[in-house]
């Protein structure tokens, strides 16, 4: 019995040691999917080789999918992705290392029963490399800007299709918008009581402020009262300006009478600018309010 805990113990620690000597970085897919999106190609221009990298350095990468479907489509699709995250790590300068293996696992396995969306966390590539070799830093990604918000454009728009809130303006370093902004918000109100079945992910962006920050939100308090937190705005955090824009833009569709469900929203602070230049146009286009649609 000592013999056999010894050599457990010896497993573990092997495990353990072997686990730090080693980096893993994750890349994310969506359902049944093996294209990269926005926030997958962020993921991998985040990570860069170390300057003294050479063919002696070596990662593997290793594609997954969760347990919907079946095992042939499972191993396919993990190996897509793979092959997909390899293509734009070696456009990116990766090839100075070695890529030992790259390969999909299938499905990875679960005691439970999955729901009807699967696991998010089991749809993705692990890339393995001896520790330190891959360096991960905050990039600018830069994105295409939304195409203008026209209703018959709109209606006939795909899944994925993305559409810029031009006539909505917010006052600065706020997320109350000018009144004038209800204009446009009818119009996409409108639509989306014409069209019950799409659904939509308000994104705010900010500018100005470093890589992977936020805005300061200057409509909430600093320290809030108890009378305060009474009102439901004041309850937002205070520098997640871009969210709480894109909060603002969702609540006043949710007013309007559009179900809650159809209507995600998120922030993405300075981390995806659509315009380089540092000019005063260039920032004021990149502080903006966008509209994607996520289903028809």
């Amino acid at each position: 019995m000592k013999g056999y805990l010894a050599i457990v113990a010896l497993l573990i620690s092997f495990a353990a040691s072997a686990q730090s000597v080693q980096d893993t970085f994750h890349v994310y897919f969506d359902l049944n999917d093996t294209s990269l999106d926005v926030n997958a190609m962020e993921d991998i221009a985040a990570l860069s080789l170390r300057k003294d990298a050479s063919a002696t350095d070596t990662l593997t990468i290793m594609g997954y999918a969760d347990m919907l479907g079946k095992d042939d489509h499972n191993n396919w699709l993990s190996n897509a992705r793979a092959q997909r995250v390899k293509d734009v790590l070696i456009r990116n300068g990766v090839q100075k290392a070695t890529i030992t293996m790259c390969i999909g696992r299938g499905a990875i396995k679960r005691d439970t029963v999955a729901p009807k969306e699967g696991f998010q966390s089991d749809r993705r590539v692990d890339i393995i490399a001896q520790k330190g070799i891959i360096i991960k830093k905050r990039v600018p990604v830069y994105v295409t800007q939304g195409k203008p918000f026209v209703p018959d454009t709109f209606e006939h728009a795909k899944k994925g299709d993305l559409f810029l809130l031009s006539k909505v303006f917010f006052k600065v370093n706020r997320h109350t918008y000018e009144k004038s902004s209800e204009d446009e918000l009818n119009v996409l109100y409108n639509v989306l009581a014409k069209n019950v079945h799409t659904r939509i992910r308000i994104e705010g962006h900010v500018c100005c402020v470093p890589l992977g920050k936020d805005a300061e939100d200057w409509d909430i308090p600093k320290d809030l009262a108890r009378e305060d937190l009474r009102i439901e705005e004041n309850t937002l955090p205070r520098y997640t300006l871009s969210e709480n824009r894109a909060w603002k833009v969702r609540n006043y569709l949710i007013k309007k009478g559009i179900n809650p469900d159809r209507i995600s929203f998120t922030g993405y602070g300075s981390n995806r600018p659509a315009f380089k230049d540092n000019t005063p146009e260039a920032r004021a286009k990149n502080m903006r309010v966008e509209v994607r649609i996520t289903q028809l």
